[in-house]
């Protein structure tokens, strides 16, 4: 079956601001702070929420102040299923760090400290990325290779436990 001649399969120079900048002649990306935004946004919020929030005695997860104000159980495996998936514990983790208890934090959860590291680390990386208007090139293997040594460290902290 033959191309359809009216059809239009090269991007338009306004599908968004990179095109734009390679059809002006520049071979730099624009700059575009969305995703600094976001990531900014999401590691402000962990942080925050982690501060209003405390771990009640049976493990639940409730307002600070209110005990009886408790969040929802949100991990399937632990709701079904009864056992604890690798990331089971991350969240009271991280609270007991915001809140100074550092043994009950690595008692929870091995890994939380790494997590909450990087989440605060992010909150001056971004806030640099967007007062400097860089542009972070997106490396793909190695955020994948990140995402995997991650993943394998969850999995043997979560067989070893």
């Amino acid at each position: 079956m033959p191309a359809d001649p009216t059809r239009n399969t090269q991007p338009a120079a306004s599908d968004g601001p990179a095109s734009v900048a390679m059809s002006r002649g520049n071979w730099r990306p624009a700059y575009d702070p969305r995703g600094h935004w976001v990531i900014l946004g999401l590691s402000l919020a962990v942080v925050l929420g982690g501060l209003l929030v405390d771990v009640n005695a049976d493990g639940s997860i409730a307002l600070r102040g209110l005990p009886e104000c408790t969040f929802p159980l949100v991990c399937p495996l632990r709701r079904f299923f009864g056992i604890s998936c690798p990331t089971c514990g991350m969240s009271r983790s991280i609270v007991f760090l915001l809140q100074g208890r550092i043994a009950d934090s690595v008692a929870m959860h091995r890994l939380g400290w790494l997590v909450f590291a990087l989440i605060v680390v992010q909150i001056p990386y971004r806030i640099w990325c967007l007062a400097t208007r860089r542009i972070v090139v997106y490396r793909p293997r190695l955020t994948e290779w990140t995402a995997v040594a991650f993943m394998l460290l969850l999995v043997v902290n979560w067989l070893f436990s």
